[in-house]
């Protein structure tokens, strides 16, 4: 291949449908041998313009979706969730009642001394 015309082909967006076509082409690749600079570059231009409209009987390419094989991998763990047996009802940061209160006491005070023990 010429110089001139691989340095259009490089210099071309459709580089790899280029080069493609020359490769399955190869008496049009020996054609450009024959003609002048000028000659190759308007040559592969024309080939660029075919490359760019597609024919009206090309029917659109349907690309098969890949299949995503399952994982082996195991099921993700539970996290540790933290948690008491004697949780209290009230929250001591919102406030609330005498009795509210007295009983978070208790309750605390039951916990504290299991703690201890």
């Amino acid at each position: 291949m010429p110089a001139i015309a691989l340095g259009y082909i490089q210099e071309s967006e459709q580089m790899t449908e280029l080069m493609y076509h020359f490769g399955s082409h190869p008496d049009e690749a020996e054609a450009l041998l024959k003609m002048t600079p000028a000659q190759q570059v308007r040559a592969i231009a024309r080939i660029e313009m075919k490359l760019e409209t597609p024919s009206a009987n090309a029917e659109p390419v349907a690309t098969p979706k890949p299949k995503v094989a399952a994982s082996s991998a195991p099921a993700p763990i539970r996290p540790v969730q933290a948690s008491s047996p004697e949780r209290p009802a009230f929250d001591p940061h919102k406030g609330g009642s005498d009795e509210d209160w007295k009983a978070y006491r208790e309750t605390r005070r039951k916990q504290l001394a299991a703690l201890e023990a």
